[in-house]
């Protein structure tokens, strides 16, 4: 148990004692023991091991048939009043026994002892320390939990109803399970069982709600040992960290953030550049070379003023100086180009870290927005001066109620000069008694309709006036209120006069260049910026004209039906673009601004006109442009590229859809990540393509290139492609931007290599024709010859000695033995040939099969006195034929005894091969040996090399090729070693018992993507799959692969346990195991790593990383390390 874990239980405000079924102490905290210093209980020194029973323990009292009953099942609860302490005090004691069972059985008690009431001085103390032990605990835990070994809760802290969802009468005789959810109760039974269980402390997360708040624990489980080592019971300690947990979550956003961040920035048209406490620049990004049109690499190490001729280190000192009082400092600076144009620049200054020395800037070029806003600002100058003179009252008020704006009449009304309105509030001006009688707030002024209040104004000589004011709000394009416009006018003037306000409101509002107010379908008045785009010479030819007429006749129906849904207050658009229509019926291309009031029961509808022709000539233009060059390369299956030199760096900054249907990856894709074309080259064919691309890139003449290679696509599948590249160089021969062309030549590619195929397999069968032919022609004949002619002589001459005809018939059955010899092999090589043999291979035992066959051979062997030695390995399995393997061995075998003199040795051996799936075997005799000019004719059919043993043993010279067609059959190869009159070694591969990788994961569609990837990279083996560990562990005892590669969290059994079952199977010839996993963090490689787990991936990986690490464990497998 955890030290400070141990201190707060044994510190605990209550007495804690247990013992056996024997009445044996095995546990009392620290409290117990200190009953004797507050109440003058006496109990052993050596209280562990004593009897519960003994009279000293409870002097002041007797409970011995209470316990009695504890042992027997039966719990009891007792309170003791006035029990006189050491020190004369009286105290109030409550008791409390219960059984602790294991099972159905009995095997001890637990003893609680709790004061209820302490008098005097003895109370105080005992308060200070219990809150002491309280607020101990709840230094390290919010609540927590006594278990016994049952599950049953022994003890709780009184805080707990604040954070379950169980009464408090439920929870004297709750389990642990029943506090929770199933889920949560779930867990902690785990957690609980398996800190119990192992005797250490545990600590997990768990999850629940608590009236209706989703709340996050940290969970710990203490086990308590007692005096014979037995668990007693288990502490839980809940730390609530939900608010932890949501700065984690938080966290782990704002890194995702961050990993946008670069990319962001550079498509940003933000300048960022960084002064150290030098005045120097530090960092210069790729904008602050365009807006300062200087390089990085000669404004990092300079001073701020000789790149930004305003930065001196007067002017920076003191933006240092106001960085001290606030976080951000906003500047407008204003630069001159090269060209000596103007530019201004939103610039904002802050330091970069708590040291307050070096400044981050942030420049954005707004110049085209102050070029605009000076546009603006004379369009609404006019305005302005119409509203300052007009016979209204009109002002401007932000959302706290300061006064921003007030016209001449504001001011003459009320008696005030521009001066102090503006240093007032509009609270200010109302009369007081009506602010204490009426809730009128700004801040109640949220929503887009016109508010209308009459309101008691005091004027400068403080008399007081009613007005009837209209306000209305103003936002900007977020939908933030930027202020409110007020227009006032004397109560009895606005009731004659209703509309003139809204009028002039509207005019104001919509400070745009055209502006018209329409009702009922009609123009009621407009300004003359309005009739001047309509081609009118005045705004009266407008009054009162149908608005329909402003449309032409191609958009007089879009026109008619936008209105009518203005008109039923349908959600429609605020902008609206059509034909327009001028006055001598030429068309031209408006766009209207809306905005709508009411007054009256009529509906109002103002318009703010502009002129967009030129904008919209532009843009067909350029889309005409792009549509036709998206047409031509959209409809083509190569995709083009082009990479620019930006900064130091090539980047890609353009490429067309057409790169989805070659490699799968999105334009996207492909833009953001520079070097992903070249993560996708296959690792074999990068290898080779590598130095070709150095040699072009740094070669200075070099203007083009061609290159073939394979891809892995998006979907794992393998692409051939041709990459065209031509390069621009400046005249240094730098490369500047790269065009490139790449092609899909798959088709062409599979259309070769079956071209390539079909020849070889045609060269193949009619070299088998001949073959055949040419047998036939020559080797039958000759043993029918013998045969006939001495079967002649045996039928026609009678003369013959009756050992002549003995040695006669011996003759013909020798030359019927070679023939029959000859058909067989003949057969058996004209099967496999065509392929008509049968090809089974199957898990075998060859160490079996080799035994077998130097059994059968034997008698040749003792015959000779050839000791014929098996040295191959036990229990190596291999994937093969067994009747094939078979007729090699025997083959093998049989040549060597029959080219192998008396008294001579031969071995049969095995070795590893690396990096294969194939296990090499030597067939070793000290015989004869072969002539050096004879070795290339062992395996030819056409040759059909053959000569007598030393025992004058005879062959058909078939054996030999058969060997090799069976051993090729298998993806082996055969070769021979020999010494003339010393022996003869063959040497030949053949395959081990796996040819299948096993993939385990229970995501289907990541076991489709890797099982594609596999095949890719490791065209020799087969692929299978399982769900989960379970699985994997049925799969492996029925045929165990060559390598497994698993995920990591699965349902039934994950890959952790899947490692640690597989270690404990008792089978020969273990697969490596490769982990692959979305779900892993340091911790857990750490744990796969203890149990001799080489190789662990993150989703998703990299593929020549990937491919090494299968190789290795392959190699691994084979080798048995």
């Amino acid at each position: 148990m955890e030290p400070n874990t141990l201190n707060l239980i044994d510190s605990a405000p209550i007495a804690i004692l247990t013992f056996n079924k024997n009445g044996e102490i095995d546990y009392a905290n620290k409290s117990f023991s200190d009953l004797e210093l507050l109440y003058g209980f006496e109990h052993p020194a050596n209280l562990m091991g004593s009897s519960i029973f003994g009279k000293e323990l409870f002097p002041k009292f007797t409970i011995t048939s209470e316990l009695n009953d504890i042992l027997s099942g039966i719990p009891f609860e007792k309170e003791l009043n006035f029990v006189e302490t050491k020190s004369n005090g009286l105290v109030h004691l409550i008791i409390k026994g219960a059984p602790i069972f294991d099972g159905d059985e009995i095997i001890g008690g637990l003893i609680i002892i709790e004061d209820l009431k302490i008098l005097a001085k003895t109370k105080k103390e005992a308060a200070i320390r219990n809150d002491f032990i309280e607020n101990a605990i709840h230094n390290v835990s919010d609540f927590f939990l006594v278990v016994d070994r049952l599950e049953r809760i022994q003890f709780f802290s009184k805080n707990i109803l604040h954070y379950i969802n169980v009464s408090s009468d439920l929870i004297q005789t709750a389990t642990v399970g029943s506090l929770f959810d199933s889920d949560t109760s779930g867990i902690i039974k785990e957690y609980f069982e398996y800190a119990k269980k192992n005797r250490i402390v545990v600590t997990e997360k768990v999850s629940y709600d608590v009236r209706g708040n989703k709340k996050v624990f940290e969970c710990r489980f203490v086990p308590q040992e007692n005096f014979r080592k037995e668990i007693s019971f288990v502490y839980l300690f809940f730390k609530d960290i939900t608010s932890q947990e949501k700065e984690i979550d938080n966290l782990y956003k704002d890194v995702g953030t961050l990993e946008y961040y670069h990319t962001i920035t550079k498509k940003s048209t933000e300048a960022v550049f960084v002064i150290n406490i030098d005045n120097k620049i530090e960092y210069w990004d790729e904008c602050a070379e365009k807006h300062y049109e200087v390089p990085a690499k000669e404004a990092i190490g300079a001073t701020a003023q000789n790149v930004v001729s305003l930065l001196s280190d007067s002017f920076l000192d003191s933006i240092r100086s106001k960085l001290l009082d606030r976080d951000i400092y906003k500047i407008i600076l204003t630069y001159f180009d090269k060209n000596r144009e103007k530019k201004t620049y939103e610039t904002y200054f802050t330091f970069l870290d708590e040291n307050q020395k070096t400044i981050v800037v942030k420049s954005l070029d707004i110049s085209d927005k102050i070029h605009f806003e000076e546009g603006l600002k004379l369009s609404l100058k006019g305005l302005q001066d119409i509203s300052s003179n007009v016979p209204m009252m009109i002002c401007n008020i932000d959302n706290d109620g300061q006064i921003l704006f007030i016209n001449n009449t504001f001011q003459r009304v009320l008696g005030y000069n521009e001066e102090e309105l503006l240093s007032k509030s509009f609270y200010d001006l109302i009369e007081p008694s009506f602010l204490e009688n009426n809730d009128f707030d700004f801040k109640n002024f949220n929503g887009d309709e016109i508010k209308t209040i009459d309101l008691p104004l005091n004027d400068k000589g403080k008399n007081s006036n009613l007005f009837h004011c209209t306000f209305h709000t103003s936002k900007d394009n977020q939908g933030s209120i930027q202020f409110f416009s007020c227009f006032l006018s004397e109560a009895e003037e606005q009731k004659s006069n209703p509309i003139e306000t809204n009028l002039y409101l509207s005019l104001v509002n919509s400070a745009l260049d055209g502006i018209a107010l329409g009702c009922e379908g009609r123009i009621i008045i407009a300004n003359n910026s309005f009739a001047k785009i309509f081609g009118y010479t005045s705004t009266e030819d407008l009054i009162n004209k149908e608005l329909i007429e402003l449309a032409s006749n191609d958009d007089i129906i879009k026109f008619a039906e936008y209105f009518r849904l203005l008109e039923r207050k349908k959600e429609i658009p605020s902008k609206f673009d059509f034909l327009g229509k001028k006055k001598d019926g030429s068309n031209i291309h408006t766009e209207l601004s809306i905005g709508t009031f009411e007054s009256e029961n009529k509906n109002y509808v103002v318009m703010i006109a502009r002129d967009v022709t030129e904008r919209i000539r532009t843009q067909r233009a350029i889309r005409e442009s792009e549509e036709k060059y998206r047409n031509i390369t959209e409809n083509i299956d190569d995709f083009l590229f082009t990479f620019e030199r930006i900064g130091l760096a090539l980047r890609p900054i353009f490429c067309t859809s057409s790169i989805q249907k070659v490699t799968g990856y999105t334009q996207t894709e492909f833009l953001t990540d520079s070097k992903l074309f070249l993560k996708a080259i296959h690792p074999s064919d990068f290898a080779l393509i590598k130095p070709k691309l150095i040699n072009l890139m740094k070669s200075r003449i070099q203007l083009s290139g061609e290159f073939e290679f394979r891809i892995i696509n998006k979907q794992a599948n393998i692409v051939w492609v041709r990459a065209k590249i031509n390069l621009v160089r400046s005249s240094t021969g730098r490369i500047q931007k790269i065009f490139g062309l790449v092609s899909d030549v798959t088709f062409r590619k599979r259309a070769e290599e079956e071209l390539k195929k079909s020849t070889q397999n045609l060269i193949k069968l009619n070299e088998t024709k001949d073959r055949f032919i040419s047998i036939i022609s020559h080797d039958l004949r000759t043993p029918f010859s013998s045969i006939l002619g001495f079967a002649d002589l045996l039928a026609n001459d009678d003369e013959l000695t009756e050992d002549e005809r003995k040695q006669y018939i011996k003759y013909i059955q020798e030359s019927s033995r070679s023939m029959l010899a000859l058909v067989n092999s003949l057969l058996d090589w004209t099967r496999l040939q065509t392929g008509r043999i049968k090809f089974e291979p199957q898990k075998i035992d060859i160490a079996k099969i080799v035994t077998d066959s130097i059994n059968a051979l034997s008698g040749s062997a003792i015959q000779k006195r050839i000791e014929v030695v098996s040295n191959i390995n036990h229990s190596l399995f291999l994937f093969v034929d067994k009747s094939l393997i078979t007729q090699v061995f025997n083959n093998l075998i049989s040549n060597a005894i029959k080219f192998t003199n008396k008294e001579g040795l031969i071995s049969i051996s095995n070795e590893a091969v690396t990096t294969s799936r194939f296990v090499k075997f030597i067939v070793k005799d000290s015989g004869v040996g072969i002539k050096a000019d004879d070795l290339s004719k062992l395996f030819s059919v056409d040759a059909k090399f053959t000569s007598e043993g030393t025992a004058g043993e005879k062959g058909s010279g078939l054996g030999l090729s058969l060997v090799k067609e069976i051993i090729e059959k298998h993806g082996g190869t055969i070769s021979v070693e020999s010494e003339y009159g010393k022996g003869t070694e063959f040497i030949f591969t053949l395959p081990i018992a796996s040819s299948n990788i096993l993939i385990v994961d229970d995501n289907k569609t990541d076991r489709l993507l890797y099982s594609k990837i596999l095949k890719n990279i490791t065209p020799e083996y087969d692929v299978e799959v399982a769900s989960d560990g379970k699985e994997a562990i049925q799969k492996i005892l029925s045929s165990p692969p060559a390598l497994v590669i698993t995920d990591h969290a699965m349902p039934v059994m994950n890959g952790y346990e899947f490692v640690i079952e597989l270690k404990k199977m008792d089978i020969n010839g273990k697969p490596p195991v490769i982990v692959l996993s979305s779900d892993i963090d340091r911790a857990v490689i750490n744990d796969y790593t203890q149990l001799g787990i080489e190789f662990v991936f993150q989703k998703p990986v990299n593929i020549g990383s990937f491919k090494l690490a299968i190789e290795k464990s392959l190699q691994k497998g084979l080798s048995g390390d």
